[in-house]
């Protein structure tokens, strides 16, 4: 595994030393075009593009070996950075970053161009030092430390843009939101990373210095990727709580309105049911409805001239009462669509007359003969029955919403400054079914800022102590191998004639063991195994199971062979018939019963196999006992065919017999008949006496049912649940109905008490009936069909009795085109 290992090392140094050129000059000229890019198009700070530009031309520089050039480029890199980085220290308003606001330009965030100075006067700090200090046989600490940064600052950023997190959410803000900057600084990390290794000092060692430090640089990527997937669950966290209020305020607005357009349809039920409307009463129903639904802003009566009569309260509705609704006001759609449908129509937000917004809901008043009686009118304020629901509950607290209607906004909190939009949730709810309402929500930035957990930071910490912890570990084992590899070499021939010494003592225990194993696995197995010689008749070894399975002894054993007992004569039975074999090296099986101490039977299925080993003939015995596979075979065919509760024939079994006598009873012309039998009332036995009980119930109908069909042609089965069916060969339809009447008295004297029946005291059942000689056009389903037909129109016709149908005429071609 090692040598794998150092196999795969050398490859990648390789590739590393053949695509150095290609990268250092590739990669320092895509900095500077893109840095020249994006500081064209105004996309980062301007000293952050010149600083790009001036560290990528000063690793070409270095790389094509102009070193006094290289060294200028890189003191003005790092002049460039200070320069740009106290400009931005002065004249950045940071303000901002405390209020949270939500119109903030995030594209040139303070707090990123800061953070990318930093890391790139870092990187030109770490070229400096390259430049003026003789590369070491390892990488530098503080060299490797400061090159490191560019490259960490810009996949940070590029995690926090694949995963999509919002600018201003956890740390997220020290880092640039173009996708360009976070690209060329990770670029700009990387090619200083690949120039201040000494690639060629390492090619002799199989693992290379430079292993270590990379390793805990991939291991702090990796853990900066955990902490940035740790934030978006956070931020995940809080999206789904503000979909949940959003969805919870949803629902509300749903369920208040849908009972109070209830409560409307009531009060039009309770009004269609008199032919007058005194004025008095309605304003009293109206007064308490208004009670129990504050959110009304007005209840009306409206008559069948669309004229509003009655108005509770009057205060503040004074302009509406005897207003008459125009043909040109958008509410006399409504008000038709409700009359034609004879159910309530609720409108879209529209002016109302008393002044401001709402909506109304018109639910019309029909008596039982369609007369019409007007509209009881419900309005409604948007902003009244919003702001009821939110300050009722408490959940609401910390969050704003915002409702728009046919891209209308019809509601907003008051402010939504202080607010994060960016994690704002949309929901929609169906109000009026023609114009649906969008619900916007929005978390505080307190609420924003308790969502976000300290376990993202505190896993980072501790991933970075692990990372740090496995490099050092990492760089001990490098040199702890380099050391001992070179012991090895001194030490291999002695350890080789030490493993070759233990190699064959391990074989002669193993082989010793395995021998051991053998025996004890052969004593310790049911089967008895005889092995015999085969020319001498002389028995060579047999195990344990050879006697205990015969309830002898060991010695026992021995003196039977030597008597000459039964025991002897079947042993020499089973030698003389394996030594006859026509197949002398094959094996041979046959079943035999032998006599067990206590003189029971013992069935065994005998294998004989002849061998040829170092020029001498056996003969290898194995006696199965097969007692329980038989006993076992005969249990799976009663289990196969019987109904595990009842103990008759299940329905598998029914259906197989049934296709046998079909096609009997078509060749021989005889009557078949078939019964259905069906426990009247049964589910209510079962709710009187439960379920246990009922299955009693089940098991004495069938004894009583076995003893009514005592033919052992018959086949007596269980249906379905409480159904029996009964196939009865060679009998017609009078033999079927004479054995119905002997079921049903059978019944009656059995006197099941049944105290829920609404037929007798006592369980009884129906019987549907079919009968018939099979003739072309009809087939066997066609008997039971009958017979449940016959069996409903017995339950239709008041149960406890037989109804026989005698228009059956089976079809023999289907059963033998399904076979075929």
């Amino acid at each position: 595994m090692v040598h794998k290992i150092h196999k795969y090392l050398l490859r990648i140094q390789g590739v590393f030393a053949q695509c150095y050129s290609i990268f250092i000059i590739g990669g320092s000229a895509t900095l500077i075009v893109g840095a020249a890019c994006l500081l064209a198009l105004s996309q980062t700070a301007w000293g952050v593009s010149i600083a790009l530009i001036l560290l990528a031309s000063a690793t070409l520089s270095h790389y094509l070996h102009y070193c006094r050039f290289s060294s200028l480029l890189g003191g003005l890199t790092l002049l460039t950075t200070l320069i740009s980085l106290v400009t931005q220290l002065v004249t950045a308003d940071y303000s901002s970053l405390i209020t949270f606001a939500s119109s903030q330009d995030v594209s040139n965030s303070p707090l990123a161009n800061l953070a990318s100075l930093t890391v790139l006067g870092a990187g030109s700090i770490s070229f400096l030092i390259n430049e003026r200090i003789s590369p070491l046989k390892s990488l530098p600490l503080t060299r490797g430390f400061l090159a490191c940064w560019p490259l960490i600052y810009g996949a940070t950023g590029l995690y926090a843009l694949i995963l999509d997190l919002p600018p201003q959410y956890g740390f997220t803000h020290f880092f640039s939101i173009q996708y360009g900057d976070n690209l060329l600084m990770s670029l700009c990390g990387l090619i200083l990373l690949i120039e201040h290794t000494p690639w060629q000092e390492y090619q002799e060692e199989r693992v290379p210095a430079w292993v270590p430090p990379y390793f805990g640089l991939i291991m702090i990527l990796v853990s900066l990727l955990g902490y940035m997937i740790l934030e978006k669950k956070d931020y995940n966290f809080l999206k789904q709580t503000t979909q949940h209020t959003t969805q919870q305020l949803a629902t509300e607005i749903t369920r208040s309105l849908n009972a109070q357009r209830n409560a409307l349809q009531r009060m039009a039920d309770r009004w269609s049911e008199q032919k007058t409307i005194p004025k008095s009463a309605w304003l009293a129903d109206a007064n308490n409805l208004l009670k129990d639904f504050p959110n009304f802003q007005a209840l009306e009566w409206m008559d069948q001239d669309y004229t509003i009569r009655w108005v509770v309260p009057l205060e503040s509705n004074q302009k509406v009462v005897n207003f008459r609704v125009p043909p040109s006001n958008p509410a006399i759609f409504h008000l038709r669509r409700a009359f034609t449908q004879q159910s309530s129509v609720t409108t879209q937000v529209i002016p109302l007359v008393q002044g401001g917004e709402g909506f109304i809901n018109y639910t019309p008043i029909f008596d039982q003969k369609n007369n019409f009686y007007g509209f009881i009118v419900g309005v409604f304020r948007v902003k009244s029955v919003i702001d009821s629901l939110l300050s009722n509950q408490s959940d609401y607290e910390g969050f704003a919403f915002k409702v728009i209607e046919s891209g209308r906004i019809i509601y907003q909190t008051n402010y939504l400054e202080g607010y994060d939009q960016n994690a704002a949730i949309k929901i929609s709810t169906n109000i009026n079914e023609h114009s649906p309402w969008t619900i916007y929500g929005y978390p505080s930035f307190a609420i924003s800022q308790k969502s976000h957990s300290l376990l993202p930071l505190t896993a980072f910490i501790a991933a970075i102590c692990l990372s740090g912890f496995f490099t050092l570990c990492l760089s001990t084992l490098r040199r702890v191998y380099i050391e001992s590899e070179k012991a090895q070499k001194a030490n291999d021939k002695l350890t080789y004639e030490i493993e070759e010494r233990q190699r064959i003592e391990e074989q002669f225990q193993e082989q010793t063991l395995q021998l051991d194993l053998f025996t004890n696995l052969v004593n310790l197995s049911r089967d008895a195994l005889i092995i015999v010689d085969y020319n001498t008749r002389e028995l060579m070894y047999y195990n344990n199971s050879t006697f205990t399975s015969l309830g002898y002894s060991e010695h026992e054993f021995m003196l039977a062979l030597q008597h000459g007992n039964l025991v002897a004569k079947k042993m020499e039975r089973i030698i003389q018939k394996a030594a006859s074999s026509r197949r002398k090296l094959t094996s041979s099986i046959y079943q035999m019963e032998v006599i067990k101490k206590d003189g029971s039977a013992l069935q065994v299925e005998v294998t004989t196999r002849a061998a040829i080993l170092n020029h001498r003939k056996y003969l290898l015995v194995v006696v199965h006992d097969v007692t329980e596979h038989r006993e076992l075979e005969k249990r799976l065919i009663t289990l196969s065919t019987r109904d595990m509760l009842t103990g008759v024939y299940n329905r598998k079994h029914f259906e197989s017999m049934l296709i046998n006598e079909w096609e009997r009873a078509a060749r021989q012309a005889e009557p078949l008949a078939l019964m259905i039998i069906d426990i009247d009332n049964f589910r209510f036995y079962n709710e009187a006496h439960g379920h246990q009980q009922g299955d009693i119930c089940l098991k004495d109908v069938a004894n009583i049912l076995k003893r009514s069909i005592t033919r052992s042609v018959d086949v007596l089965s269980r249906f379905e649940g409480q159904q029996f069916v009964a196939l009865l060969p060679e009998t017609d339809q009078c033999g079927a109905e004479e054995i119905a009447r002997r079921i049903h008295n059978n019944l009656h004297d059995a006197h099941i008490h049944h105290p829920l029946s609404s037929i007798a005291s006592f369980v009884t059942v129906s019987i549907g009936l079919s009968a018939g000689i099979p003739e072309p056009g009809s087939c066997s389903q066609d008997l039971v069909k009958f017979a449940q037909k016959a069996l409903a129109l017995a339950k239709k016709s008041g149960c406890n009795q037989t109804v026989s149908n005698e228009h059956v005429q089976p079809n023999l071609r289907e059963i033998k085109g399904k076979k075929q």
